[in-house]
């Protein structure tokens, strides 16, 4: 295939980039299709050619074949991308996360005020939870950044592939790339551990030994900071101590009941001007929240955040609805579609239109 297919394909991957999109969506012999704004458009009529995909999985993949693969590569400066390479009927197919060329803040991405001040945490296990496509990496990447522009410490970030490049600003950052810099995650956490780090940042939380090593990391006080599945507050928690066995369990429970110091979930849903906006719910370790993890009552960290006090940082997706409402950044039907407790957005419709 002659190389011009694809500086083509190359020049094409720049131009949807430029246009907006949050992902890509290449597979031989199709057209592109690309995310914007949440929903998936097709792109032009021109399919993609097997052989200009070929030539950018060899690119990619550096001659080592792989079935399936996960890097990041940049076309230039300002247009980087996460990668996820998968053969579909022996045919290549590729999904690409656009990286924004600039490290966002947290105000740039809307999140409430908690997630500042959680930035400022000595010690201890913050957990930023959400479905794929919630936009949780993106949020980590923000945290890391606070940190690295208000705090002088050492950062040591875990990625697999690396996604955004951090220049030391007052923090000293090392980032660290698994299956590339480290064997595995669980080597790099333990090598972190050992690099006078005072963050750990991990895009995701996964496995018996790495939930062990971070719990442990926060014993020595150092602040971890995890990305982890799962929509809720109680889901996160969930499925993180589903990974760790029957009879290593009761004690991890207890260590992450110690050390937890909030999960902070998020989800996007539709705003002004065709942005998604993300709608966030926030559990603060307290007395009552730790006592419900020891325990394993999972299923009253939803009730306990709903009452919480949010000078403490405590938010419910409804309360968090109610205020962006309240600011004009949603709208009352988009309200009422994502509320949990619909009754109490019913009655606040209601009293606004007797009210008008």
């Amino acid at each position: 295939m002659a190389r011009n297919s694809l500086k083509e394909l190359k020049r094409l991957l720049h131009n949807l980039a430029s246009a907006g999109a949050s992902d890509i969506h290449l597979r031989a012999g199709f057209v592109p299709f690309m995310r914007k704004d949440g929903r998936l458009l097709s792109v032009g009529r021109r399919s993609i050619g097997s052989g200009e995909l070929n030539d950018l999985v060899d690119e990619l993949q550096e001659g080592h074949r792989r079935r399936v693969s996960d890097t990041s590569f940049a076309l230039d400066e300002e247009c980087r991308f996460r990668a996820h390479l998968f053969l579909v009927q022996s045919e290549w197919a590729l999904v690409l996360r656009v990286i924004p060329p600039r490290i966002p803040l947290l105000s740039d991405l809307r999140l409430p005020p908690p997630y500042e001040a959680l930035c400022g945490a000595e010690r201890g296990v913050i957990l930023i939870g959400g479905e794929s496509g919630s936009g949780r990496s993106t949020t980590l990447a923000a945290m890391a950044q606070t940190i690295n522009l208000s705090r002088s410490v050492h950062v040591v970030v875990i990625e697999e592939p690396i996604e955004h490049l951090y220049r030391d600003e007052r923090a000293s950052i090392s980032q660290v790339e698994v299956f590339n810099d480290a064997a595995s995650w669980e080597s790099a956490l333990e090598t972190a551990v050992r690099s006078d780090v005072d963050v750990i940042v991990l895009s995701q939380i996964s496995g018996e030994v790495v939930i062990r090593v971070a719990l442990e990391a926060a014993e020595l006080g150092i602040l971890v900071l995890a990305g982890g599945g799962g929509s809720t507050p109680e889901l996160v928690l969930g499925r993180l101590l589903a990974q760790v066995s029957g009879s290593k369990r009761p004690a991890l429970q207890e260590s992450l009941a110690r050390q937890l110091k909030a999960v902070a979930c998020q989800r996007l849903i539709p705003g002004g001007l065709s942005r998604l906006e993300p709608n966030c719910e926030i559990l603060i370790a307290t007395n009552a929240t730790r006592s419900a993890i020891a325990s394993g009552e999972f299923y009253d960290l939803g009730k306990l955040v709903r009452i919480g006090d949010p000078r403490e940082g405590m938010l419910s997706f409804d309360a968090h609805l109610e205020e962006m409402l309240s600011a004009g950044r949603i709208s009352r039907k988009t309200a009422l579609e994502h509320a949990f407790q619909k009754r109490q957005f019913e009655i606040y419709s209601a009293e606004e239109e007797e009210s008008a």
